[in-house]
């Protein structure tokens, strides 16, 4: 039962996520009118660093090759559409770059094989120091979007919280919570989005959210202030997000089916942004509506379902093909038997 309450209640945390994550990319072609662009900075102060919290959280198992060659097989089937369709249409050949929101897929292979050659129960070392990477990997230049660089150092901290934290720890927490730990969430949330708007009212916040390189000394500070912005923010939705499931929680359902709502939705912004007819005093509610149904339809169990059985056949030939290279190399020569005898 404990297990059970534990899978719902970060369902329900991830459904709410993937929630803001599609709502907020389809706000993001309108930043430039009215308040879009103070909804997606303040949204985006905390959303990505909750999920690549979670992530951590359910990387603690040993990464083997069909979970990472999932991940890498959806990437080069989505962003590989964007390189072709960006070279035919512009010229631009961009193939070591990912495109949108497609990063996530490549930097959740590379935190969890960076954390595999990581030692165990050095939380108190490897936290700090991945703050302090994330922090000064800023200063660098060469360090951009190709192969998410800027995206794997700028969010490695939260990876790794969440990573280090005790799986005890949650079920306890999550189980035992009084209704005043709900409350007191609710405010320190409300507390961070306010300071979000402050900060995002007060500075040209966008490319220290999208975690790009530095122009002044002082933007490491900046840097560092969306850090600890983010962080309060994901403890208070962390304290308040219920452990309650149900036939018709649909959010449950969007976080257990989060990974193809992640995939799917870009495309359909990228579409919404062109032909999205207006009038533009309505784009917020347009964007919150075809939102809603993104997540309905690409978060049904039924399509999921349907898609992960045909995407682990695939899996499973790569691996029975890997096998069978190693098990071939393995394999002594005759000739190699020959020379041994003599």
């Amino acid at each position: 039962m404990e297990q059970l309450k534990r899978i719902v209640y970060w369902d329900n945390f991830k459904g709410f996520l993937i929630f803001l994550v599609v709502f907020t990319h389809f706000l993001y072609n309108f930043t430039g009118l009215d308040y879009g662009k103070y909804i997606v900075n303040v949204i985006y102060f905390f959303h990505m660093p909750a999920f690549i919290f979670i992530s951590g959280y359910f990387s603690k198992k040993e990464i083997n090759f069909q979970k990472a060659c999932k991940y890498l097989l959806i990437y080069l089937i989505f962003n590989t559409v964007f390189v072709l369709y960006t070279l035919f249409t512009s010229g631009t050949l961009l193939g070591l770059t990912p495109f949108f929101s497609y990063w996530y897929l490549l930097a959740l292979v590379a935190w969890r094989v960076i954390a595999r050659y990581l030692p165990c129960n050095t939380w108190y070392i490897v936290i700090p120091v991945s703050f302090v990477i994330s922090l000064f990997s800023g200063f660098c230049s060469d360090v951009s979007n190709v192969l998410a660089i800027e995206k794997i150092l700028g969010f490695l901290p939260f990876f790794f919280i969440g990573y280090y934290l005790p799986k005890n720890f949650i079920v306890s927490f999550t189980q035992k919570r009084k209704k005043w730990v709900f409350f007191a969430g609710f405010i320190i949330f409300v507390f961070a989005l306010l300071s979000a708007v402050f900060i995002s009212y007060s500075y040209d916040i966008q490319n220290y959210l999208l975690m790009e390189p530095y122009h002044h000394f002082i933007d490491v500070l900046i840097r560092a202030l969306v850090y600890i912005i983010a962080l309060v923010a994901s403890f208070g939705l962390f304290c308040m997000i219920p452990n309650k499931g149900g036939k018709y929680n649909f959010v449950q359902k969007w976080g257990r089916n989060s990974l193809w709502i992640y995939v799917f939705h870009r495309p359909i912004t990228l579409v919404f942004a062109k032909i999205y007819p207006g009038p533009d005093n309505l784009y917020i509610l347009a964007s919150f509506v075809i939102s809603l149904v993104v997540c309905f339809l690409f978060g049904s169990d039924k399509l999921n379902k349907f898609l992960n059985k045909y995407l682990d056949k695939i899996i499973n030939k790569l691996d029975n093909m890997r096998i069978k290279t190693h098990s071939m190399q393995s394999i002594p020569s005759a000739s190699k038997i020959e020379n041994e005898k003599s």
